[in-house]
């Protein structure tokens, strides 16, 4: 594996675990319906900050 792709591959799990940190504390604090629309909108911004690099 080249330093990029190592490089690339960590900062995608980072970036995993940073959005399963966030689910865990929505989780906790947030009824169903209000969990779902936060889900919902980190799950597209995660997908627009992958698109982007």
């Amino acid at each position: 594996m080249t330093n990029e792709k190592h490089f690339d591959r960590i900062n995608k799990l980072s970036q995993d675990r940073e959005l399963k940190t966030e689910f865990k504390k929505i989780k906790k604090c947030l009824t169903n319906e209000q969990r779902f629309d936060k889900i919902i909108k980190l799950s597209q911004e995660s997908k627009t900050k992958n698109i982007d690099n």
